[in-house]
Order: structure tokens, then sequence, then C-alpha cells
């Protein structure tokens, strides 16, 4: 094991060696942290910041597109649902964004009501 070759495969262990135990470590790492799926509301919010949906309280951006599915299934339309929206003097911004909104609300909160066929 004397010269460059010995030297070599010195060298090409070592990192062997560091490479698993730099993916031992990652892997225990991994196991240790608890799992957590994205909830519903964390999804929404993530959605409309996406979209580029603003809004000026997280709470009532629930609440409103939770509302959304109720109103949906009790038999709005998507226009009067766009409506509400568009209409809140908290949204400042384009009918788009209020569609946005709309569809983001049904598609994680109720997306079975995206799909209605009356639409």
């Amino acid at each position: 094991m004397f010269g460059p070759v010995g030297h070599l495969r010195c060298s090409v262990r070592k990192i062997w060696v560091a490479m698993a135990a730099a993916i031992l470590a990652a892997v225990m790492t991994l196991a240790a942290a608890p799992a957590r799926a994205a909830t519903d509301d964390e999804s929404f919010l993530t959605a409309l910041g996406a979209w580029g949906v603003h809004y000026t309280s997280a709470d009532n951006a629930v609440s409103q597109g939770r509302r959304m599915c109720a109103e949906s299934r009790a038999g709005a339309t998507w226009d009067r649902l766009v409506d509400e929206v568009a209409a809140d003097p908290a949204f400042t911004q384009e009918r788009m964004y209020a569609e946005a909104f709309v569809r983001n609300a049904l598609g994680i909160y109720c997306p079975a009501e995206l799909w209605r066929p009356d639409w």
C-alpha cells in the first residue's frame, strides 16, 4: 500500500465512509421529524398566494372560502359566488382574482362542487 495507488484507495474509502455517514444522518433526521400534511386551510391560503389573490385576514379568507362551499351546495351559481367575493369591501382586486378565490375554495374545500353539471 505504498505509493500513489495505496493513497488513492485510502482516499476513496474515506469518501465512501463519509458519504455513508452523511446518508445515514439524513435518513435518521427525516425519520425523527414528524410527518405532517398541510391542512385544507393552509393549502387554500397557499393557493391564493400562488394565484396572487390578496387578503387582509387569513381567518376571514378561510371563513369566506368555506362559506363558498355551503352556498354552492345550497344551489348558488358560479356567478353569484364570484359576485359575492368581488363585492366584499375587503376585496380590492379585479374580478379574475375573485374567480380564482372561488375556484380554489371549491377545489380545496369541496371539490365535487367544482364539477357541478349546471355550471
